[in-house]
């Protein structure tokens, strides 16, 4: 996840003594796969991988 906001909000929480962690679920951003395909199941699963 590398888009501006991103980016801005994870200085702010180095900054400010905050841990982050920055990710893209499946097909959004660089990720692959269809966004269409994708399900709050199958999200819930990237985050816990």
């Amino acid at each position: 996840m590398d888009g501006t906001k991103a980016i801005a909000v994870d200085s702010w929480a180095e900054h400010n003594g905050f841990g982050m962690i920055r990710f893209d679920y499946s097909g959004h951003g660089q990720s692959s796969g269809a966004f269409l395909d994708g399900t709050i199941g199958q999200w819930k699963k990237d985050c816990l991988a």
